[in-house]
């Protein structure tokens, strides 16, 4: 798998030679433009842009008159991306705007910006704004979108009013094979079946849903703020091996009334649906969303949809994706919500003050969830979902070295009899809530430290807990079993030889 960190960036540097004299580097220009300066930039042919359908086949600066309206008459497209290995820029000042500042959001229509089956595209310093796509990619390699601004993007008009949560407004993002998710919701940044693309130092406001990844791989998104939406910050479909990394999706979020009623309706500062994996989530804030991150395996990946072999529902979902640092609290809903999914690293995250839960992951295995803080969350929680961690059928969970404080439970596993084993998912896959460890965990002023339901087993060593209301709550068949292992730190301490090498026992424990 390739480092998401560098992979875009590298690929641009070395596609820079095949731009021509133009794509040369100097002292002042970076790889992550393509080669060129902003003086480059500023030198390119000029066009001014004032007509529907205009057709970009070389690399051109783009001047469009102050307060042009271009309105996209047929619905394909204001401006057109025609070409390969060309860069195209907007002049300081200039604003591709689809409708008049004053229209609302649920009337906007047409695409401002499309490219199909185009590569080694730059597009720098765009302003779009009244449309109900800003910007829509397809069959695209090798695209670098920065620096850019999307406003005045199409979005429902909620009917909730602060009393009375209206169920018309919530999100439906199960279906999107047929591109669902653009035609009915709109976005500032739509890209589809691409690769090897880099959004970077993106702005959205003003919108419903910030950037869609439609069958998106080896991309990445860098230094966005995608914020203060009504749907979703960031939204992937069938999308793996991307780096989502150091970027803001705060306050995306419907569905919420203090107070009253948060229910989130599936909004989301990031969403991941139907089978995105290796995906990684570093350094980013998805603060104050109906949840942070949602997350679920999908309904081809369940057996809803479609008929497939029964084997190729095992081990189906978001698998092998990474959290790392990132900060996921103050959701109406949940912090992190990943269901169905199997081995997604969960590392020094925050979850403070989530409505319901920090983690919610039923049906999860091989989650390992380590070095996390997990302060306040649970207020509003929906019955015995509440909490730091809640997952029903957790498989094989390793909940190491966290912190929690102030939660109404801090750690809630169960398996209760349900009829999903009958599903092709659930038939294909080991539903038995057994291999679970909590270690070397710290829990303070818990109203609940662990609570354990029904048919789930639990190995238990080296935590603390300090002011806990109740510190364990059985119930049914639950099995809590306290290790009379020692725990050792993951200093050279852990180092343990075998006659055929290094034990890999997770977490270390000394026999």
């Amino acid at each position: 798998m390739r480092n998401y960190l560098f992979v875009s960036t590298l690929a641009l540097f070395a596609a820079c030679t095949a731009l021509g004299d133009a794509g040369s580097t100097s002292k002042s220009g970076t790889a992550n433009s393509l080669g060129f300066t902003s003086q480059q930039l500023q030198d390119l042919p000029v066009l001014i842009l004032e007509t529907d359908d205009t057709v970009i086949t070389e690399s051109t600066l783009i001047v469009i008159p102050e307060g042009r309206v271009i309105q996209d008459t047929n619905g394909n497209g204001v401006l057109h991306i025609a070409s390969d290995r060309i860069a195209v820029a907007f002049a300081p000042g200039s604003i591709l705007r689809g409708a008049a500042p004053d229209t609302p959001l649920d009337r906007l229509s047409g695409t401002g910006i499309r490219m199909d089956g185009h590569k080694y595209v730059l597009l720098k310093n765009l302003d779009v704004r009244g449309f109900h796509v800003g910007l829509h990619a397809s069959n695209s390699e090798w695209l670098w979108l920065s620096d850019s601004n999307f406003e005045q993007i199409s979005a429902d008009r909620l009917l909730s009013t602060p009393s009375i949560e209206a169920p018309e407004d919530r999100l439906w993002p199960h279906d999107n094979d047929e591109g669902q998710w653009r035609r009915n919701y709109g976005g500032a940044v739509a890209i589809d079946d691409s690769s090897y693309v880099d959004i970077e130092g993106v702005t959205v406001r003003r919108a419903q849903n910030g950037i869609l990844f439609s069958r998106v791989s080896d991309s990445q998104v860098l230094d966005c703020d995608a914020s203060y939406l009504s749907g979703w910050g960031l939204a992937m479909w069938r999308s793996s091996d991307n780096g989502v990394l150091g970027s803001n999706f705060d306050y995306c979020i419907r569905g919420y009334s203090h107070g009253v009623y948060n229910s989130g309706q599936n909004s989301a500062g990031i969403l991941a649906f139907e089978q995105c994996s290796r995906n990684r989530f570093i350094g980013n804030s998805a603060t104050h969303c109906g949840d942070g991150f949602f997350g679920f395996a999908g309904k081809e990946a369940l057996g809803e949809v479609g008929q497939r072999d029964p084997d190729w529902y095992a081990n189906r979902g978001c698998n092998n994706n990474v959290f790392e640092g990132n900060d996921f609290s103050y959701a109406a809903a949940h912090g992190l919500e990943l269901t169905f999914s199997s081995n997604n690293v969960i590392r020094r995250n925050i979850f403070r003050g989530n409505a319901i839960c920090g983690i919610w992951a039923g049906y999860s295995r091989g989650t390992r969830i380590e070095d996390n803080l997990f302060d306040s969350n649970g207020s509003l929680g929906y019955g015995l979902e509440r909490g730091g961690i809640n997952i029903d059928h957790a498989r094989n969970t390793t909940i190491e070295s966290n912190r929690f404080g102030h939660n109404t439970c801090g750690v809630h596993l169960w398996k209760l009899d349900d009829t999903f084993t009958d599903q092709p998912w659930g038939g294909a896959n080991n539903l038995e809530a057994t291999g679970n460890l909590l270690a070397n965990n710290i829990f303070i002023r818990d109203e609940v430290g662990v609570h354990l339901r029904g048919d789930v087993t639990l190995e238990s060593a080296g935590n603390r807990m300090d002011n806990v209301g109740e510190e364990r709550r059985i119930e049914g068949d639950a099995k809590w079993n306290e290790s009379t292992l020692e725990l050792i730190e993951d200093g050279l301490e852990s180092i343990q030889m075998t006659e055929w090498g290094p034990w890999d026992g997770t977490p270390f424990l000394r026999q």
